[in-house]
């Protein structure tokens, strides 16, 4: 081979090197797809010698200094030295605009060389996708349907004029049991009593301040994800939704045990009672109050009696008589046991104020109120992002929910830092439900999976008695599955604890 003819590219002092001489390893440059730097490389490219048909000669550079060349124009390095040679001639005739020349032979030159193009994001694959939408919002007719089949014949006009339902007997069947094709299986009344109690004993008050009714360990009992899991109290709520929107993820979050509380944090819910619950014992709404939110908070604002955040208290400041008066009171809302309440995010609730005994316990006394707090969050369209971004990320609830773990933050945003919990409790067993929309409404799997998107379009499809039927064998199953792992989280919490368990303080007390 011909020593290299080119001065401009030989030698420690050359104008096109890297740092150091031209036998020693360099680093790639760093490219940046501007104009500056493309006009740096055409004046690089203007002090070779051209010939008479204006193109650069480049038969006397050698294959050493061609790559180089390459290389600073953002080139890849693949190919023979006279694949280089012609990408480099064709990058000089197109010299005039070169920014185009690198989209149009976009695979010519490496990825910060150049612009994004469309193709960038196909990475391996082959072809793009058509857009596909998962889960359309749901028809108002499917969702009046829907509602009036779980929760009774007037059940959606009684929600259009109130803001609420109570729909009593939704969950009777974790204790009554359940009948699928002749089979009945047992309810799992015991369970879930043994798990309260459970709970209530691993209960402290932290640096002496109340729970207030609040079992704050009692995250992922087996009833609660039952509950969370199940697709009739899904369907409901995703008909009773605003938008319609089908896709929900249940936030976890702890269980209440009341016996005297007053009215708390007016925050948006919906309750699953496991007692039955007495007027004087029961949630409270002002019924209605959609109708007339947008005058009563117009009218604070002008008296300058707002506050601030996503969740307000309903004390004097903001709630006054006249407004009491003029929008109505509260009034109570009771479920008996296994009832559903459902409120809409602008009905004021709170706890109606119960005061016992002392003689009465947290293990004993029906006046108890235990109620358990699905939490459903909607899911925008690609499956992962929450309704509220401030509560977290799909992906953060996915791993909470695997490991059983405190969500770091509650369903309105706020970190639950204040009432910390320890890792996971160790009495306690993940259920695996067999049923895809299950499965998502747990973050098991994404809204998105294809397997999820027919399933749910089943339940809240046409065809209302295969939705029937899917609903109570995916119950079945959950009594099932809990009464499997009851066992586990049985000798879980004996073997954690030693003589600080449970079962360990009720073998002793006979």
């Amino acid at each position: 081979m011909s020593p290299c003819s080119s001065k401009l590219l030989r030698g420690k002092k050359s104008r096109v090197r890297y740092r150091g001489n031209a036998t020693e390893a360099t680093p790639k440059p760093k490219f940046h797809p501007d104009n500056h730097n493309n006009v740096k490389s055409v004046e690089i490219l203007s002090q070779l010698p051209v010939d008479a048909q204006g193109l650069l000669e480049l038969d006397h550079i050698c294959n050493h200094h061609v790559q180089r060349l390459g290389r600073y124009l953002g080139l890849k390095g693949k190919g023979t030295r006279d694949d280089q040679r012609d990408r480099i001639q064709e990058y000089w005739q197109a010299r005039s605009d070169v920014r185009m020349f690198k989209v149009r032979e976009s695979t010519w030159f490496c990825l910060d060389a150049r612009q994004p193009v469309p193709n960038d994001a196909l990475g391996v694959q082959q072809f793009f996708a058509l857009a596909i939408e998962f889960l359309d919002p749901l028809t108002l007719a499917i969702r009046e349907t829907v509602v009036t089949e779980l929760a009774g014949p007037s059940a959606w006009e009684e929600w259009e004029q109130t803001g609420n339902l109570c729909v009593n007997g939704m969950f009777s069947w974790l204790w009554e049991g359940i009948t699928v094709e002749g089979h009945h299986e047992p309810g799992i009344q015991d369970l879930i009593d043994v798990e309260s109690a459970v709970f209530l004993h691993h209960l402290r008050e932290r640096n002496g301040e109340a729970n207030r009714g609040w079992s704050r360990v009692m995250y992922y009992s087996l009833t609660q994800q039952i509950i969370r899991q199940d697709l009739g109290y899904w369907a409901l709520c995703a008909s009773l939704r605003s938008d319609g929107n089908p896709r929900m993820v249940s936030y976890p979050y702890y269980t209440k045990h009341v016996l005297e509380l007053g009215w708390g944090k007016n925050a948006i819910q919906g309750s699953v009672s496991l007692d039955d619950e007495a007027p004087g014992n029961c949630t409270e709404i002002i019924p209605g109050f959609h109708h007339h939110l947008r005058q009563w908070w117009d009218g604070v604002v002008k008296e300058k009696r707002e506050t601030n955040g996503d969740v307000h208290s309903f004390t004097s400041k903001v709630w006054s008589l006249m407004d009491e008066e003029t929008h109505g009171s509260f009034q109570t809302a009771p479920c008996l046991r296994g009832g559903v309440r459902l409120t809409r995010p602008e009905i004021p609730h709170g706890s109606s104020k119960t005061v016992l005994s002392s003689e009465h316990s947290l293990h004993r006394g029906h006046e108890i109120r235990r109620t358990i707090l699905p939490w459903f969050m909607g899911v925008k369209e690609d499956g992962l992002t929450l309704d509220n971004p401030h509560a977290g990320t799909w992906a953060e609830l996915s791993a909470a929910h695997i490991q059983q773990l405190q969500p770091k933050r509650t369903p309105s945003g706020k970190p639950t830092a204040n009432w910390p919990v320890s890792g996971r409790f160790p009495g306690t067993q993940v259920l695996r439900p067999e049923d895809p929309v299950s499965q998502a409404l747990v973050c098991q799997l994404a809204w998105t999976d294809p397997a999820v998107e027919v399933r749910a379009n089943q339940i809240l499809g046409e065809d209302r008695s295969l939705a029937q039927r899917l609903i109570l064998w995916s119950r079945q199953k959950a009594l099932q599955i809990a009464k499997e792992a009851f066992p586990l989280c049985v000798n879980r919490e004996q073997h954690a604890y030693g003589a600080f368990s449970y079962f360990h303080s009720e073998s002793e007390l006979g």
